[in-house]
């Protein structure tokens, strides 16, 4: 009795399907060689990992929950495992950018960035990445779910986005897909939720140009609805790129609404390149100001770096609430570059747990409400 993935029934139909063999399973249930594939892999090993359950699927890969087997027979875990999908294996294409989105990974610390513990191959070809795993829900789902978020939450958020930003910048990378997909709320024991930055997929090094081998002249690389100016044009921009899709995300936490919507990708990347964005109502104009300066057409005109954008709106918030975070922004100027880690996960960080206990991992994507925004948004490659 195996209970299909979401993706896999419809709302009427039951998701148990009884079967003996797999051929069984994919005839009684009608789904496809990816969707068995997610179903079988717990219970496998991917080089020193035993996978433990199904966790979500990204643009690259599926996630699963699974467990370090050390050689001296302790479990550390769990952790996140990304492997690519099935019907992805073989690209030579994804699979460099999926051991480029490990290096970027590794190579960034910081408590707003999910992190990366180590890459590898199993003997049967399976490329997985191995990186924390996180509880709670993404910045997508709370929009979905309130429309509009207070301005206190706002800033707090963006703060926090812009502390883990900081230290993409400066250890030398720029994300190039910014959006609420790729900012979760972490929930940690005993302490409040923390926000982290996902998914380095597309992210490149700020001092080379894209790889031509896997950024084509003519291409657009990122999400269209967050999406720079300049990077509709050429995915050849700088660190000021992730800024404005920042400054995107918080016209669409303040406001319910994206600020750019064309009927095609193309018809919203021109949008982003032509028109001013909409004015905010019922918002502060000192923060009205911030998100406008974050979001002008030109780089020159915008916020020069992540900390200088963070001080602005922490200025506001103080103003505001007479109220300190608990992490200066002024001294996130000064936050020390990404230092290397260890690929092996540090036994300080992971707690050994048996083998049978799958944690009550991320819940399901709250179905978005109608008219504001469509319920998936990938980065397109046009």
């Amino acid at each position: 009795l195996i209970e299909l993935p979401p993706e896999a029934v419809s709302l009427e139909e039951d998701s148990f399907v009884e079967a003996s063999t797999a051929e069984e399973l994919a005839e009684r249930a009608d789904v496809g060689s990816d969707v068995l594939g997610r179903l079988f892999m717990p219970g496998r090993e991917l080089g020193p990992y035993r996978v433990l359950g199904y966790v979500a699927s990204g643009g690259m890969g599926d996630i699963y929950a699974a467990e370090r087997l050390m050689e001296d027979g302790r479990r550390l875990g769990p952790v996140a495992l990304k492997v690519i999908a099935p019907e992805l294996r073989g690209d030579w294409q994804i699979e460099e950018r999926f051991k480029r989105e490990a290096a970027i990974g590794k190579a960034i610390r910081s408590k707003h960035v999910t992190r990366v513990y180590e890459f590898g191959e199993s003997d049967d070809g399976y490329l997985f990445l191995s990186m924390e795993l996180l509880h709670g829900e993404e910045l997508f789902d709370r929009v979905a779910t309130l429309r509009k978020l207070p301005e206190r939450d706002v800033a707090r958020i963006m703060i926090e986005v812009l502390q883990g930003l900081h230290v993409v910048h400066t250890s030398g990378f720029i994300h190039r897909d910014l959006k609420p997909e790729n900012i979760f709320f972490a929930r940690i024991k005993g302490e409040r939720e923390s926000v982290k930055i996902l998914d380095f997929g597309i992210a490149k090094r700020s001092d080379e140009p894209s790889d031509p081998f896997l950024s084509v002249v003519g291409k657009i690389y990122g999400t269209p609805e967050y999406i720079s100016p300049e990077q509709g044009l050429n995915p050849d921009v700088d660190s000021r790129a992730d800024l404005y899709s920042v400054g995107v995300m918080m016209h669409e936490c303040l406001s319910g609404r994206l600020p750019f919507r064309g009927e095609t990708s193309y018809a919203t990347i021109l949008k982003h390149q032509n028109e001013a964005p909409p004015v905010l109502k019922d918002v502060s104009p000192a923060l009205q100001a911030i998100v406008s300066r974050a979001m002008q057409k030109k780089p020159r005109d915008r916020y020069q770096t992540a900390a200088e954008f963070a001080a602005d709106i922490r200025d506001w918030y103080v103003q505001q609430f007479n109220d300190e975070f608990s992490l200066s922004l002024r001294d996130s100027a000064n936050l020390p570059q990404a230092r290397p880690r260890q690929d092996t996960p540090s036994p300080r960080h992971m707690t050994p747990r048996e083998p049978t206990q799958v944690p009550n991992l991320m819940p399901t994507r709250k179905q978005a409400q109608s008219g504001t925004q469509p319920l998936a948004r990938r980065p397109v490659e046009i």
